[in-house]
């Protein structure tokens, strides 16, 4: 068990008080969760990548439980002309939904095409189509349908999304709003929450990256983005010995160690540069 050091969490050089600093108090609570994160579970799966190539978004997100959705058995969409039922637009966007957790966007967008033609468009459908054109990179596209579910039930998704697409775009503040307004729709997303905090992080705003990723961890306690996550927020802050500590126990490699300390750097780097 790793002992709790009530110390600050510094970057050596700089006072704790700095801009984009945990303050004394948020960098205690830091040490506490870390301690009891760290001694509280057991190791995930190997992580060898992190926040990885895309650290916001599926590419880097936790996703809306892409990871959870599951395709369903195949089933021919009605023939044109034919009415479906509710149940059979139910069954096709559980398959779309399969499919876009499977990487197969192409394919979800021609069912989400097929599906319009056999039952009429939906919040749902333009969500789902969203999702994966934002996936395949077409954020215009993509963009637009999200636009359009503004108050819907599908609010806090098209907001989640907006802010990966701001992110993606390096509109930093754009994505903080979009994902600050993602969170304060569904407060219980982990995902969200995830990325609201690793948005806040390459921000330089390390007390706010802690509250959303701590909450996030807490949410969802085996997810391995949300753990290095964690470990950024650390390395970011100059308590590497820890970082390491919580990386060792979370069964992450000596290769994800390194890319997490090299997007470290680059985040203090530009923290320093801020005005």
């Amino acid at each position: 068990m790793l002992r709790v050091d009530r110390s600050r969490v510094a970057i050596p050089g700089r006072s704790a008080r700095a801009a984009g600093r945990p303050g004394a108090g948020a960098a205690a609570l830091l040490m506490l969760f870390v301690t009891a994160l760290s001694a509280c579970t057991s190791p995930t799966h190997r992580v060898e990548q992190g926040i990885d190539q895309a650290p916001i978004g599926r590419a880097g997100v936790m996703k809306f439980n892409d990871e959870a959705a599951r395709p369903s058995p195949r089933r021919s969409a009605a023939p044109a002309g034919q009415t479906a039922t509710a149940s059979d637009s139910e069954l096709h966007n559980e398959l779309i939904r399969g499919m876009i957790a499977q990487d197969q966007f192409y394919a979800a967008v021609a069912h989400i095409q097929a599906q319009r033609v056999s039952s009429g468009d939906s919040t749902e459908l333009r969500w789902l189509e969203g999702d994966a054109r934002r996936r395949l990179g077409e954020l215009n596209q993509a963009e637009r349908l999200f636009n359009t579910l503004g108050g819907t039930a599908y609010a806090a998704h098209a907001q989640h999304g907006l802010g990966l697409i701001a992110a993606s775009r390096r509109q930093d503040e754009l994505a903080l709003r979009h994902l600050a307004s993602a969170v304060a729709l569904h407060p219980t997303a982990a995902e969200y929450r995830n990325d609201l905090g690793y948005a806040y992080l390459r921000a330089g705003q390390f007390d706010a990256a802690l509250l959303q990723l701590a909450t996030a961890a807490e949410l969802t306690p085996d997810d391995p983005r949300i753990r290095n996550n964690l470990i950024l927020l650390l390395l970011a802050s100059g308590d590497t010995q820890r970082a390491r500590a919580m990386a060792d126990n979370s069964d992450v490699d000596a290769a994800g160690f390194a890319r997490l300390q090299t997007q470290a750097r680059q985040f203090t780097a530009a923290t320093a540069r801020r005005p």
